[in-house]
């Protein structure tokens, strides 16, 4: 099962879950407990990754640090 980044429609609490795709809609937010969660766009990793990304140096280009979890940026972590 893939994780998704979602954020309520009632609280506006961005989160990640491990969820099947057509189980994306019934996902509470674990802030409100609201269903209705959206599902957000997220980018992807297609390709090796290198020592002389961004991230293997220590420092993360995400705007906020450890978004990039998964390796979505390059990011090996």
């Amino acid at each position: 099962m893939p994780t998704y980044d979602f954020e309520c429609t009632h609280c506006g609490h961005r989160f990640s879950e491990l969820v099947a795709y057509d189980k994306r809609s019934e996902v509470p937010c674990p802030e409100c407990g609201q269903k209705g969660a959206k599902a957000l766009m997220t980018g992807f990793f297609v390709g090796k990754s290198s020592s002389s990304s961004p991230c293997g140096t220590g420092g993360c280009p995400m705007p906020t640090p450890g978004a990039c979890s998964g390796g979505g940026c390059g990011c090996p972590f």
